[in-house]
């Protein structure tokens, strides 16, 4: 079983994307994992939040903070585990099973591994990690700004290693459009067969002929032996 010593962990984004992610090749090949829902926005980065030094804290970065603070829990959850290298992967990639092995071949030498745009996903060793928990403690920025900042004080070995990229979300659209349109079309059968279209427009046309050439008139009866007073209500047509 390939990436056996590795910690796996595949980060959960508020979406549907999750299940498409689940039933893909690689992840079904891959031994056992971990899965866990990305922090929400919010619920990090106030002016209280102890992971930072305050003084230090980039306030432009608050947005980023739900993620930052995801990825770096999920490090110092690795950092106390009895495996070498940790495997990160959001969901919202493609994993196939033939990159398994250049993932594997990626941890063969220490530092980290960005696998994926904006360091969506990544494999790092536990000594890397390490680095990156002990100085996680001073500022927090976008994921991959955080990453690079260690890299330019030549804390860590950075690599860019870009094999994975973004589900292709084409299909699933077309899909999504084509199921509406085809249940609009469903709907408009039934009502038709309900309802035919050409009793509807008869009743309406008779209907509406009855409304518009009825004529009432008031025909007085005086004269005719009737007193004035009374008088007949008649509809002509």
């Amino acid at each position: 079983m390939k990436l056996q010593n590795e910690k796996i962990v595949f980060l959960r984004n508020t979406g549907d994307s999750w299940d498409k992610f689940e039933n893909q090749d690689g992840v079904q090949a891959l031994p056992k994992y971990e899965s866990f829902i990305m922090i929400p926005e919010g619920k990090v980065g106030s002016t209280v939040d102890y992971r930072v030094i305050p003084k230090l804290r980039q306030e432009k970065y608050h947005k980023e903070a739900s993620r930052w603070a995801t990825h770096f829990a999920i490090i110092a959850q690795f950092i106390k585990s009895n495996k070498d290298y940790l495997f990160v992967c959001e969901d919202g990639l493609e994993l196939l099973e033939a990159q398994i092995s250049q993932i594997e071949t990626a941890a063969k030498t220490p530092g980290i591994k960005i696998l994926a745009p904006e360091a969506r996903a990544y494999i790092v060793d536990k000594e890397t990690a390490k680095i990156i928990q002990d100085n996680g403690y001073i500022f927090y920025a976008n994921w991959e700004v955080f990453l690079n900042d260690m890299k330019n004080l030549n804390l860590i070995n950075l690599e860019l290693i870009l094999i994975l990229k973004k589900i292709d979300s084409t299909f699933t659209t077309f899909f999504h459009l084509f199921f509406i349109v085809l249940l609009f079309c469903l709907a408009l059968g039934l009502f038709v067969l309900l309802c035919p279209l050409d009793g509807f427009w008869t009743k309406n046309s008779i209907s509406f002929t009855e409304v518009t050439t009825a004529k009432e008139a008031v025909v007085s009866t005086k004269g005719a032996g009737m007193s004035c007073s009374q008088d007949s209500m008649l509809a002509v047509d």
